[in-house]
């Protein structure tokens, strides 16, 4: 967040010191025009993470975003994980691999793709759409019954029993979602 300490409502100090007390994490960097060694010492000692007086090269203030974003990605990497757990199934987003009961499936990388992109969103409805949009990064008309068709051996291979699904279900006129049911 970028905050100018010269605010019209209420002064930036305040607004970093109600949104540090609120548990506001992310970075702050406050700007101004206020020149004195005090107000940035006072900015910093609020919750600022950075200050910059004003006038100033808006390339600096882009480099030190870039900083801080690096420094955020050093420190916090990836949120995501690299092996989706289920019941009965694992999936290695990292090595492209599905395991079913300890066994290997052997997935297409289209296979493979759908059911990433299902599991990541486990619990959620994924719409046809958004589901092409994701594997083939594109959307084309002969794409949406290559789907069916990709959809239909992903569950053959992954579903445990014929007679009802376990993983994927069809959500009517919404998409699918990935769910583990018994």
């Amino acid at each position: 967040m970028i905050l100018d300490l010269v605010l019209p409502d209420m002064n930036g100090i305040e607004v970093c010191r109600r949104l540090r007390a609120a548990g506001f994490k992310s970075t702050v960097m406050m700007v101004s025009c206020l020149q004195e060694s005090e107000d940035v010492v006072i900015g910093l000692e609020v919750g600022a993470d950075d200050y910059m007086r004003k006038p100033f090269a808006v390339r600096e203030l882009v480099a030190r975003i870039n900083a801080r974003l690096r420094r955020a990605r050093l420190l916090h990497p990836s949120a995501e994980p690299d092996r989706l757990q289920f019941p009965g199934l694992s999936i290695d987003l990292g090595r492209h691999e599905v395991r079913r009961d300890e066994r290997q499936v052997q997935l297409t990388p289209t296979e493979f793709g759908i059911l990433a992109a299902l599991a990541r969103n486990a619990g959620r409805v994924v719409s046809r759409p958004q589901l092409i949009a994701e594997v083939w990064r594109r959307r084309e008309p002969h794409q949406v019954h290559s789907l069916d068709a990709h959809l239909y051996r992903l569950r053959r291979k992954i579903q445990g029993r014929p007679e009802g699904p376990q993983y994927i279900h069809v959500v009517i006129s919404a998409g699918y979602r990935f769910e583990y049911q018994p």
